[in-house]
C-alpha cells in the first residue's frame, strides 16, 4: 500500500478553491510544515458560488475575489503554489478538456502524489465534483503516455525524475487512511474563514461545527481528537481493478 508519509510533492486537484481546505486542510498544513511541497489546482473559477452582496459583482470581479481569497487561504496553510484552470463554475465544461489540462500540470509539476475529490462518492450531486474527480483520476493513469494530452510529454531530467506513485481521494465514503489532524485544525478553520465570499457568519459557524463533528468521528477510529481521511491507492489500481476498495481497506 502507498505511504503518504513518504510524499514530498503533492498535487491537490479540486473543483473549487475551497474544496481541499474543507476536506483535508488540517493535514495539508501539517504536511507543508514538514517540508512537503503542496500544489493546488482549481479546475473552475468558482464565480457562481458567492453569497450576499458579492454574488452581484461583475463576473471578472467575482473571479478576482475568489483568486485573492484562495491565495490567502493557501498561504495560511503553507501551500507552495496555486494553479487555476479557469473552467466555468457549474458550467457545461468537458471532463476531457479538464483531463488534458491536468495532464499538462502533472507533467510540469511532477508530483509523486495526487489528491482529488472522490467522484464515486454516494449521493454527490455536483457535476463539478464528479467531473473533476474523474478527470484527475484519468489524468493520473494517462499522463505518462506522450500521445495523450495537449502538449508533448517533457523529457525526464535528473531534477525531474520523480514518478506519480499514489492517488488519494478526499470527500470519500470509502476511506482507508485516517490521519491525526488535531495540530492543524485551527489553521484549517482560519483558512476557511479566508474564503469569506462563500458564506455568511452563520453558515461559517455551521461549517466549522460540522467539520469538527466529522473529524472527531474519524479521530475516534485512531484514538485522536481530530482526524482527516482519504482513500489512498497506487495509481495502477485505477484501471480494470474492481477489487480496489475491498483490498485497499483490508490492508494494514
Amino acid at each position: 500500500m502507498p505511504d503518504l508519509t513518504k510524499a514530498y510533492r503533492i498535487l491537490c486537484v479540486q473543483p473549487h478553491p475551497d474544496d481541499t481546505d474543507i476536506a483535508f486542510g488540517a493535514t495539508v498544513a501539517l504536511l507543508a510544515g514538514r517540508g512537503v511541497e503542496v500544489f493546488y489546482v482549481s479546475v473552475t473559477d468558482d464565480a457562481a458560488g458567492l453569497s450576499g452582496e458579492d454574488a452581484a459583482l461583475p463576473y471578472e470581479e467575482r473571479v478576482e475575489l475568489r483568486r485573492r481569497e484562495q491565495r490567502a487561504a493557501a498561504r495560511r496553510l503553507g501551500v507552495t503554489d496555486v494553479i487555476e484552470l479557469g473552467f466555468p463554475d457549474a458550467g457545461n465544461w468537458s471532463a476531457y478538456d479538464a483531463r488534458n489540462a491536468i495532464i499538462d500540470v502533472i507533467r510540469s509539476v511532477r508530483p509523486d502524489t495526487l489528491l482529488t475529490i472522490d467522484p464515486w462518492m454516494k449521493y454527490e450531486a455536483h457535476g463539478d465534483h464528479r467531473r473533476t474527480g474523474l478527470a484527475a483520476a484519468e489524468a493520473a493513469i494517462l499522463h505518462d503516455f506522450p500521445a495523450i494530452g495537449d502538449r508533448a510529454a517533457p523529457v525526464d531530467t535528473p531534477q525531474h525524475t520523480n514518478k506519480l506513485e499514489r492517488v488519494g481521494f478526499f470527500f470519500t465514503d470509502n476511506p482507508n487512511l485516517v490521519l491525526d489532524a488535531e495540530a492543524g485544525m485551527e489553521r484549517k478553520h482560519l483558512a476557511l474563514a479566508d474564503h469569506a465570499s462563500q458564506w455568511d457568519e452563520s453558515t461559517y459557524r455551521e461549517l466549522v461545527e460540522y467539520d469538527r463533528w466529522r473529524c472527531e468521528r474519524y479521530g475516534q477510529s485512531i484514538g485522536a481528537r481530530y482526524a482527516e481521511a482519504l482513500l489512498l491507492v497506487p495509481v495502477a489500481w485505477l484501471h480494470i481493478f474492481p477489487d480496489l476498495v475491498t483490498i485497499s481497506r483490508s490492508q494494514p
